[in-house]
Formats: C-alpha cells, structure tokens, sequence
C-alpha cells in the first residue's frame, strides 16, 4: 500500500470509485495485482444508512480469489492453467471461513470462472461471506489489455440481489475503463 500510495494511483482513482459509489448506493472497492496477488487498495461507501456492509478491515489485505467477486473476476483473466495454480497458491478455502455458496472444489470454482468469462463480470452472493453479495469487473490496461485489477460493488444480500447488482453493469463497466484510463497514466504497460 505504501508503493502504491507512492504512485498516486489511487489519488487518481478514488473520485471514480466515490462517482460510482454515489450512484448505486453500495460498497465500491479496487483491488490492484502486485505481481502474484490481487489486493484491495481502494474504498468508497456509497450506503449512508441502514443495513450496509463497511470492510475496514479488508483494506489493504489480499483478496481471496476463489470466494470473492473481486478474485473470480481476476481469474477469468487468466487461462484455466493460471487460474488453477493461482488459486492452489492461495488455497480454496477461505481461511477464516466463507459462505455458503464459495465454490467448494476446482471443478465448481471452474464453473464460475467460465460464466465470468463468458459474460464478462463475476457475481455472486453468499460466497465471499453470508449475508454480501458482489458483482466485479477486470480493470485491464487499456493499451495492452493486460489485467491491472478489478472493480467490484457489493452489498447485504437481502438488498443488493444478483438482479440488482446487474442493473449497476453500465456503470460498472466506465468504471472500470475510467480506472484503467487513471492507473495507465501512473502505472507502465506490461507485455500480455
């Protein structure tokens, strides 16, 4: 978080995720790649009332790739071989516990890396924790469409419906090609 705080990236970001925030109401998070894993960097809490979901802890710790959002949206930017190893690096299991639907074996987390891929967003309720549910989106350099990132907006599940979090894919996606746009001016292209 330091380096990245040195770059000014999330300067840069933090007006689009608090634009994107301000219009769905929800939880808005950025998580960046260091090389070898996906961290969230970036916040913007866009509930103001009521039932919400408030991840200060979250902040500035590793993404659990095979549970959240975040992460399957990553690994659909990978192939299948990368996305294997990267989550057994890792482990499949959240180690402080996930919810009820977190994939539970490679077979079932392939499954929802392929409809990512397929759709081009991750969704999801009831697996990173009970209760949250989440859509994300790659955040890709918009040079070399190399994955940079994601974007995600989450929320209580009782409110924030997969039906729901689909209506926020317009803005969703500017987001995330406003944020490719802001890290590209700080961050170096990389080779795909």
């Amino acid at each position: 978080l330091s380096f990245l705080a040195r770059t000014g990236i999330p300067d840069l970001c933090q007006p689009i995720l608090d634009r994107l925030a301000q219009s769905t109401k929800e939880l808005v998070r950025m998580a960046l790649s260091d090389g070898e894993k996906l961290v969230w960097v970036a916040v913007s809490q866009g509930a103001t009332s009521g039932l919400r979901y408030d991840p200060e802890a979250e902040h500035g710790q590793i993404v659990h790739l095979a549970s959240a959002s975040g992460g399957q949206a990553w690994l659909s930017g990978m192939t299948d071989d990368e996305a294997i190893a990267a989550v057994m690096r890792q482990g499949l299991e959240k180690p402080d516990g996930a919810g009820v639907s977190a994939p539970k074996s490679v077979a079932e987390l392939m499954q929802v890396i392929q409809t990512a891929r397929k759709d081009g967003y991750a969704v999801n309720a009831n697996s990173f924790m009970l209760g949250m549910a989440a859509i994300a989106m790659l955040i890709r350099h918009p040079e070399t469409g190399h994955p940079i990132g994601t974007v995600s907006i989450a929320g209580p599940a009782a409110r924030a419906t997969p039906d729901l979090l689909r209506d926020f894919l317009p803005d969703l996606r500017q987001a995330a090609a406003d944020l490719a746009e802001a890290a590209a001016r700080r961050a170096p292209a990389r080779a795909s």
